[in-house]
């Protein structure tokens, strides 16, 4: 009996995957920075005001790619896809309109009157 052990017990030990390490983020480079151009097409972090100024600056809709480029960014789908999320995002939270499918708007400035 104890040749039956032994195999699934050897088994398990060899499919058993070592930890990965964690990567930790460079201290001196915050979430936060203003997205420039860079180098290599690597994907930035863009701040929601600056896609919020986008919309309002615009006279019509605009889907993600137009936000991409207005913002000055690769077109990278990377890129793109961080802004459509960044857009659907601030619709969900009532920053921003989605007029149409893949179309976003700024919301329209409120009025406030007395009364």
């Amino acid at each position: 009996m104890a040749k039956d052990t032994e195999p699934a017990t050897s088994k398990r030990a060899s499919t058993a995957t070592p930890a990965a390490p964690k990567k930790t983020a460079p201290a001196n480079r915050t979430t936060a920075e203003p997205a420039e151009p860079t180098a290599g097409g690597r994907r930035q972090e863009v701040e929601a005001d600056s896609v919020l100024t986008v919309l309002a600056q615009a006279a019509e809709p605009l889907r993600a790619r137009e936000v991409t480029e207005r913002l000055g960014l690769d077109t990278l789908q990377g890129n793109i896809n961080t802004i459509r999320t960044k857009l659907e995002r601030l619709a969900k939270a009532g920053r921003a309109q989605r007029p149409g499918r893949g179309l976003y708007t700024a919301v329209p400035a409120r009025s406030e009157t007395a009364g």
